[in-house]
């Protein structure tokens, strides 16, 4: 299979004044190959610095799937159509040379969910020429 087609559309700024770390995001990502599938994948994030050394982030990404490649018609369906949605929401808090974070992600797809949960410590080392953790 090859990629015939990758784009990525529309990098948006944030509205309100920003501070730092502020960001928005929106883009598209659309491929498509020779086997007649095509997959197209709208992503929109966002990062907040929300108080001192404290970031929120939120973002949100789906694939939409369709296909009528050789797999799906030797399975006896002349097409093929399939959704996932992802929601995921994070926490960082700096305080000195400490990190620590948090984040939430829940995908959805019509025949499964997931949830994942995940924490993050890192500290910086020998005059924040190193850093351990994540």
């Amino acid at each position: 299979m090859q990629l015939k087609l990758a784009i990525a559309l529309a990098v948006v700024g944030l509205a309100a004044p920003a501070r730092a770390d502020d960001s928005f995001v929106a883009k598209t990502q659309i491929y498509t190959d020779s086997d007649h599938t095509t997959v197209v994948s709208p992503l929109a994030a966002l990062s907040r610095d929300a108080w001192k050394g404290g970031t929120l982030s939120a973002s949100y990404v789906a694939d939409v799937v369709s296909s009528a490649s050789i797999d799906v018609v030797s399975n006896a369906t002349s097409h093929m159509n399939d959704f996932r949605s992802e929601i995921t929401a994070g926490l960082v808090q700096k305080v000195r040379n400490t990190t620590l974070s948090g984040s939430y992600v829940y995908s959805v797809e019509n025949d499964y969910q997931s949830h994942n949960a995940e924490l993050g410590f890192a500290q910086d080392l020998f005059e924040k020429n190193s850093k351990i953790g994540r």
